[in-house]
C-alpha cells in the first residue's frame, strides 16, 4: 500500500511520533517537517502536530535565539502552537539569558497566548556545540530572577504546564517560574524545584524525580484527591505515600479519589540494602484508587502497601517489574474485571505461584469484562502450570521467558478464546524426537491444539540448539491450523516457510508469512 493510501488514523499516528521526537530540539523538529511534503492527505492530518511547538535555542557563542517560530508565523500555522520549548546550554541559564528571552518572544513574530506548556531543556541541541563544560552557576540577585520569571508571565500567560529537562546547575529559576505560575499551574514534570506549596494546589498532572528524603517532604502540599496522572522514581521507601496523608504517619490510608495513571519506580539499590525497606502492608495502612486505569510499578519492595491497594473495577493496564521475585501482586488484582493486560517480569513460582494462578484464573476467567485480555510473562518469570490455570477469556498470551514445549501445549488448551500467541525462550529439554512425523500422521482433528489462535509470533532467543527448537514451532504450528499469521525472526525463517508451504493444507486460513526482525 501507497503511504498516500494510510489510513488517516495511522497517518495521525505517525505525526504524533514524530511531534513527540521534536519537542527537544530544532534539529530534531526540522527532521520532521518532510513528512508534510508526501501528500495532501498527510499535510492536512500532520501539519496541525508538527506546528503545535514552537522551539527556540539559545547559540551560548553568540547570545542569538534560532526558532522555527518565524517559519510558523510566515506559514500561517501559528494558530496550533500549544508549546513552547526552549533549549538552554547549563551554564547559559540564568536570568539575564531568561530575560533576553522574554525580548525575544516580544517582537510579535508568534502568538504566544495560545501555548499552554513551557519545557524547558537544559541543554538538547546545545549540548553539540562548541561550548565549556558548564559550570555550577553564581548565586543570581533574587529581584533579577523574579523579574524575569514575571516577565515571562506576561508574554506567555495561559501556560498550565511546565516541563523541565536535562542538568540543572541551579534551580533558583526554576522556583521562580513555578511561583511566578503558582495559581495557574495543572501539570508538573521534572525535579521537585518546581513543586512548592502554592504550585500544588490544583495540580492533577504530577511527574517528579526524588533525590533525597527531604524532597518526599515536598509532596506533603499535593491534593492527592486532584491528582489525575503520577509518575514517582527513585523512591527509597514506601514512606513517600505518608507524605500524601493529611493526617501523617497516623493516617489509616490515603485516597487518590481520581488517579487513573500511576507509575512508580523504586531505588533498587536503596531498597535492597534498606533494613526496613517499605511501609508493611500489614500494618493496616492502606492506599486507594478507585478510579486507576494503568499501574506501572517497578522494584517495589514485597511488602509494599502499593501491592495491597484498593483499586477499583476500571483498572485495565497493570505492569510489575520485580528484580526479587518475591513480589505477590495477587491482592492487587483481586478486583480488576476489565483489565486489559497484565505484563509481569521476574515473578518467583516457588514463593506465590498457586497465588499467581488464581489471581490470574479470576482476571481471565468467566468474570473478565475486556474485550481483549493480554497476559505477558517477561525475562525471568515463571510460568504457571497448566493444571493451575483456566483463561477461557484471554485473547493474547506472551511469554518471553523458558518455559517447557508442553507447558505451551499444555496453556493452549487452557485458553479456548486465544487469538495470538508470542513465544521467546521455549526449553527444549524434554522435546522427544520424531514427533512432529507422528503428528502429520495424526488426522487432523486429534492432532489440533487450538482451533482460536490467529495470529503467532516465534522470538530468536532459545535456550535449545536451533534444530531442536525448529521442530518444536514445526509441531505447534500443526497442531494450531487456524493459524492465519505467522512471523519469525531470522534463525527459524527459512525451514518453517518451506514447511508451513509444504503443509499448506493443513492451513486453509494462512494469510500471511513474514520475517519479524523484532520477534
Amino acid at each position: 500500500m501507497h503511504a498516500c493510501g494510510l489510513p488517516s488514523d495511522v497517518v495521525y499516528g505517525v505525526f504524533e511520533y514524530a511531534a513527540s521526537l521534536a519537542d527537544d530540539g530544532l534539529d530534531a523538529w526540522r527532521a520532521t517537517v518532510p513528512l508534510g511534503g508526501v501528500c495532501q492527505q498527510w499535510r492536512r492530518v500532520g501539519l496541525p502536530l508538527l506546528s503545535r511547538t514552537a522551539v527556540l535555542v539559545h547559540t551560548p557563542a553568540t547570545g542569538a535565539w534560532n526558532t522555527n517560530a518565524t517559519l510558523l508565523s510566515r506559514s500561517g500555522r501559528t494558530q496550533w502552537i500549544r508549546q513552547v520549548a526552549v533549549c538552554i546550554h547549563p551554564q547559559q541559564f540564568t536570568a539575564a539569558t531568561l530575560a533576553d528571552l522574554v525580548a525575544r518572544l516580544a517582537d510579535g513574530r508568534g502568538p504566544w497566548t495560545h501555548a499552554r506548556t513551557l519545557r524547558i531543556v537544559v541543554g538538547g541541541d546545545v549540548q553539540s556545540q562548541a561550548f565549556p563544560i558548564a559550570r555550577p552557576a553564581l548565586a543570581q540577585p533574587a529581584d533579577a530572577i523574579v523579574t524575569a520569571a514575571g516577565a515571562l508571565v506576561a508574554r506567555l500567560p495561559n501556560v498550565t504546564g511546565i516541563r523541565v529537562a536535562g542538568d540543572m546547575p541551579d534551580t533558583q529559576l526554576v522556583r521562580a517560574l513555578a511561583s511566578a505560575y503558582a495559581l495557574q499551574l495543572k501539570r508538573v514534570s521534572g525535579g521537585t524545584a518546581l513543586l512548592q506549596h502554592r504550585t500544588s494546589v490544583n495540580l492533577t498532572h504530577l511527574s517528579l524525580a526524588l533525590d533525597n528524603h527531604a524532597s518526599e517532604q515536598l509532596l506533603a502540599c499535593v491534593n492527592a484527591g486532584e491528582l489525575r496522572a503520577l509518575s514517582l522514581t527513585g523512591l527509597a521507601s514506601d514512606t513517600v505515600w505518608l507524605r500524601f496523608g493529611a493526617g501523617g504517619p497516623n493516617a489509616g490510608s490515603v485516597r487518590f479519589g481520581r488517579l487513573e495513571q500511576l507509575r512508580v519506580v523504586y531505588d533498587a539499590k536503596v531498597v535492597e540494602r534498606s533494613a526496613q525497606p517499605g511501609l508493611c502492608a500489614d500494618g493496616g495502612f492502606r492506599l486507594r484508587f478507585p478510579r486507576l486505569r494503568r499501574l506501572d510499578v517497578e522494584n517495589c519492595p514485597a511488602d509494599s502497601p502499593l501491592l495491597q491497594a484498593r483499586v477499583g473495577a476500571e483498572l485495565q493496564c497493570v505492569r510489575i517489574g520485580d528484580r526479587s521475585g518475591r513480589v505477590e501482586p495477587a491482592g492487587l488484582l483481586a478486583h480488576a474485571p476489565a483489565l486489559e493486560l497484565l505484563a509481569v517480569t521476574s515473578y518467583s513460582a516457588a514463593a506465590n505461584g498457586e497465588a499467581f494462578a488464581q489471581a490470574t484464573n479470576r482476571l481471565f476467567g468467566a468474570g473478565c469484562r475486556a474485550t481483549y485480555a493480554s497476559l505477558v510473562l517477561g525475562f525471568s518469570s515463571a510460568v504457571p502450570s497448566p493444571a493451575r490455570v483456566s483463561w477461557p477469556r484471554l485473547t493474547k498470551l506472551s511469554i518471553f521467558t523458558a518455559v517447557e514445549s508442553a507447558v505451551v501445549l499444555g496453556l493452549l488448551a487452557k485458553c479456548p478464546a486465544l487469538f495470538e500467541l508470542a513465544l521467546s525462550g521455549v526449553d527444549m529439554a524434554r522435546w522427544a524426537a520424531g514427533a512432529v512425523s507422528q503428528l502429520l500422521a495424526t488426522p487432523p482433528a486429534e492432532a489440533t491444539a487450538s482451533t482460536s489462535v490467529h495470529k503467532i509470533y516465534f522470538g530468536d532467543v532459545f535456550s535449545s540448539a536451533g534444530g531442536e527448537t525448529t521442530e518444536f514451532l514445526k509441531y505447534l504450528l500443526v497442531a494450531v491450523p487456524s493459524m492465519g499469521e505467522l512471523a519469525f525472526s531470522a534463525k527459524h525463517f527459512e525451514e518453517l516457510f518451506w514447511f508451513v508451504k509444504a503443509q499448506a493444507p493443513r492451513f486453509p486460513n494462512m494469510l500471511k508469512i513474514k520475517y519479524d526482525v523484532l520477534c
